[in-house]
């Protein structure tokens, strides 16, 4: 009623978005794996969030916590999302190439 009158829509779109909740040891590695971020850098620390392109889709990372991620991404394609981390979380998929450093002064 207070749009009578005016030329407009209102959608839903509560449930527009999945959530992926990744966690626990090599986490941040398996993350990298499907964006650009350097999650060892030590600028996402707990709290933080980032909007970003996971796996070639548009995504949200949320860091829960230290080890505990959420990535959100259209509902359309979490199946995908899905499948490309636990292909990047499988044994032996682990990559070793990054160490976290402290940040240049």
């Amino acid at each position: 009623s207070a749009l009578s009158g005016i030329h407009s829509l209102a959608v839903d779109v509560s449930d527009m978005r999945a959530i992926i909740r990744i966690e626990g040891e090599g986490s941040r590695e398996t993350l990298m794996k499907g964006c650009s971020l350097d999650l060892l850098s030590g600028n996402y620390l707990a709290g933080t969030v980032r909007r970003m392109r996971f796996a070639e889709i548009a995504a949200l990372l949320d860091v829960v916590e230290d080890d505990v991620f959420d990535i959100y991404v259209f509902r359309s394609y979490a199946h995908y999302a899905w499948e490309f981390l636990t292909t990047a979380a499988r044994e032996g998929a682990s990559v070793r190439l990054f160490a976290k450093q402290a940040s240049p002064a």
